[in-house]
């Protein structure tokens, strides 16, 4: 306390408007706060200060890029929708185009179908990796994963720089629409007889097309 009271009695100071000023650069954020400030001692020594500069050492102008090519890369490539078709059409426990020889029909109940792809996104979207970013690489025997899963958004390198992508299947909202279905709760399959010789033959023919919204949280994450 004596301290600032010295202080308080030695100097007087003047404060005129301030503003902050920041800047997105490549190896950080450069902050600049216009603060000008006129210190007079008591011997009437004068020091004035017109900003104060800091830099931040956060690469947000990395991170934003990225992070901005990545949603213009997918409003043109819709990476994310065709690998939600593709999780679907490799399921065998979802319906979407097939053929069985057998007399009885085919059933499934949305609910499940629902259950089963909201459990995919959860568990098979984190497997996507942004190429020329940081991640760990495809292991050799999952060829799929790597030929599928590997997204090129940018010829540019971010060997420092981490994209994941989430889908809570738990908290996040998700929409389903199938058809053809029964009474919206019930997908069943089409029964077809063959013709003079294979009239004995009874074959169960499904073609479903699915009308699916459903939230993914990008992170873009610079080490």
């Amino acid at each position: 306390m004596q301290i600032l009271n010295k202080c308080a009695l030695s100097y007087k100071y003047y404060l005129k408007f301030s503003k902050i000023i920041e800047r997105l650069e490549e190896n950080g954020v450069n902050t600049e706060l216009v603060y000008p400030l006129k210190i007079i001692q008591i011997n009437n020594q004068t020091t004035t200060f017109e900003s104060f500069k800091t830099l931040v050492p956060l690469r947000l102008k990395t991170v934003y890029g990225l992070a901005k090519k990545v949603m213009e890369e997918e409003n043109t490539d819709l990476f994310l929708e065709r690998t939600t078709i593709d999780l679907l059409a490799l399921d065998p426990q979802i319906p979407y185009t097939d053929l069985v020889f057998t007399c009885s029909t085919k059933t499934w109940k949305i609910s499940d179908i629902s259950d089963k792809i909201k459990h995919l996104l959860r568990t098979d979207l984190p497997l996507i990796r942004v190429d020329k970013t940081s991640y760990i690489p495809v292991p050799q025997n999952r060829p799929y994963e790597a030929n599928h899963f590997v997204w090129e958004v940018t010829s540019l390198k971010y060997p420092s720089t981490h994209v994941s992508f989430t889908y809570d299947d738990q908290d996040y909202p998700f929409d389903l629409y199938i058809r053809p279905n029964v009474g919206n709760t019930i997908l069943q399959s089409n029964a077809q007889r063959g013709q003079e010789l294979l009239s004995a033959v009874c074959i169960q023919l499904w073609h479903f097309t699915y009308d699916i919204k459903y939230p993914v949280l990008v992170t873009v994450q610079d080490d």
